[in-house]
């Protein structure tokens, strides 16, 4: 069952223009290379690595990876199509070549040599479901890729790496109870990294723990408070939340992320819009103005907060100045369908 993988359209062209030199396996007979001619394969991942006994018997495999080390990823892949046409290679070798693939770009290609190295070898080798779950990751496909990377979790079930591949593709495939139980498993490890955290937060907020998902944000938040970018991800999620919820507690936690943002970064337009629109909603329309009129001075353009900014004025029994933000939005570059809905909010103010 090669025959999947033996007509591969890019390896066939690489093949004709003679991308890759050095093909000659060891001559039959030659004894296998000692332990100190192993080659370097620090660039390899341990899931798709060949055993040191298999590098030892193959000149072949020994070239494949001498080129991975060098990032010449398809001439590796070209060599072991070739070393496998040749030869009766197991599953580490076929996983390595999908594996090449992925890192050349080829995609398509990588996915059909791991898929039908499967057939050939059965459904279980962990080398080869690490291949396709890469492959198919890498394609945009979560669900197989995390079906996939299952079954290698399986073989090594405290692996963080793993672990992390399996949550970040349950996560991905709408699945964030399951992912959740992953990163979890990272926590208990002390392993977590800041992606992880992101992730995680996601996953609680997908299962519905908004408090949950809250507390990762503040932690953020709190352990880097140096990074403005990271402040500005965890505040814009928390408001996310608490818009989602209209929980006052959600929108205090939010409000104070997003306090934090404007006094760390004072032009940040869209911190102050979401600002005025959590305290709009918590009722306290004096500072909702505030943050709304500094969205303003900021971005003269910015409608949404311009009309909200109109509203609370309206509310607080204060027309003409509603009247007046209004007005001014008008002399701004809006698009029609803006000019439209300021002109309907003027309307309903009533003559001046």
């Amino acid at each position: 069952m090669k025959e999947g993988w033996r007509a591969i359209p890019v390896l066939i062209a690489a093949l004709a223009a003679g991308s890759c030199a050095g093909f000659g396996g060891a001559p039959a007979g030659e004894p296998a290379a000692d332990a100190s001619a192993l080659p370097d394969v620090r660039r390899i991942p341990p899931w798709v690595r060949p055993s040191a006994e298999e590098f030892a018997r193959s000149a072949d495999l020994r070239a494949a990876a001498a080129l991975v080390e060098q990032g010449e990823f398809l001439a590796a892949a070209v060599q072991l199509q070739r070393l496998r046409s040749a030869s009766a290679a197991g599953p580490e070798p076929a996983a390595l070549h999908a594996w090449t693939l992925c890192e050349a770009g080829s995609l398509a290609e990588a996915e059909q040599v791991a898929r039908a190295a499967l057939v050939e070898f059965g459904p279980e080798p962990p080398s080869l479901n690490y291949a396709l779950a890469v492959a198919c990751e890498l394609r945009g496909r979560p669900e197989p890729a995390y079906q996939s990377y299952l079954r290698v979790l399986v073989a090594h079930p405290e692996d963080a790496v793993l672990l992390r591949a399996c949550g970040r593709t349950a996560l991905a495939s709408g699945q964030p109870a399951a992912a959740l139980t992953f990163y979890d498993r990272i926590a208990l490890q002390g392993a977590l990294v800041l992606e992880d955290q992101r992730a995680r937060a996601s996953a609680l907020g997908g299962t519905g723990d908004f408090d949950g998902a809250l507390s990762v944000y503040e932690a953020m938040a709190r352990d880097h408070a140096d990074d403005p970018q990271l402040l500005a991800e965890a505040a814009e999620a928390a408001y996310g939340i608490a818009r989602s919820t209209d929980q006052a507690d959600h929108r205090r936690r939010a409000g104070a992320l997003l306090t934090s943002l404007t006094e760390t970064d004072p032009q940040h337009a869209q911190a102050f819009r979401m600002l005025g629109t959590i305290n709009a909603a918590a009722g306290d329309l004096p500072a909702a103005e505030v943050a709304l009129r500094r969205t303003l001075e900021i971005e003269p353009a910015q409608c949404d907060a311009g009309l909200l900014l109109a509203q609370v004025l309206a509310g607080r029994m204060r027309q003409a100045d509603a009247r007046r933000v209004l007005q001014d939005l008008l002399r701004q570059p809006l698009s029609r369908a803006e000019v439209d809905e300021v002109q309907r909010r003027l309307l309903e103010l009533g003559p001046e």
